[in-house]
């Protein structure tokens, strides 16, 4: 594990906090409600997410968020552009996996990126067809953003684009 990698939870000055929060704003498959410097910094003192720090700056961000009771989802997974494909990525999921597999929740993510689906069977996350169980719908395709509510049950992306992963214990 890198030296530079941050499981832990550490005084972060507040300009790392800002400069993550616009660097996540052009991702497009992050989830924008969860991107302002004080809910990224928050995550990360409750102790869900780890990051990557270089001569000051984040270059890698990866949190899980409490979304309901006995759930969190994995989500807000960043690397810098220039630093992709170097195993930052690699390094974040491991960690993550480490921090997470002690909790008493089940741990989910639902993503339409490639990269995320590969790296999440790093963390034992395996891809789920049942979009209702274990995880409840409401918290899988009841909070896309892509589709409008009465399209949802037919959601033309649903296990091809767009992927459900639970942990398995």
């Amino acid at each position: 594990m890198s030296k530079n990698l941050r499981p832990m939870i550490e005084d972060i000055p507040d300009q790392c906090w800002n400069e993550l929060s616009q660097n996540l704003l052009p991702e497009k498959a992050i989830l924008h409600t969860r991107t302002t410097p004080d809910q990224l910094k928050r995550v990360y003192q409750d102790g869900y997410a780890v990051l990557e720090l270089r001569d000051g700056h984040i270059v890698g961000y990866f949190a899980a968020w409490s979304v309901a009771d006995g759930f969190h989802e994995v989500g807000t997974v960043w690397v810098r552009k220039d630093l992709r494909g170097h195993g930052i990525g690699h390094g974040l999921y491991l960690a993550m996996k480490e921090l997470l597999q002690t909790q008493d929740r089940i741990i989910f993510g639902v993503t339409t990126n490639p990269v995320s689906v590969h790296l999440g069977r790093l963390m034992n996350l395996a891809s789920h067809t049942d979009w209702c169980d274990p995880v409840p719908w409401e918290l899988t395709c009841g909070r896309c953003d892509k589709y409008a509510d009465k399209d949802k049950p037919s959601c033309p992306i649903r296990d091809t684009e767009c992927c459900l992963r639970v942990m398995k214990k």
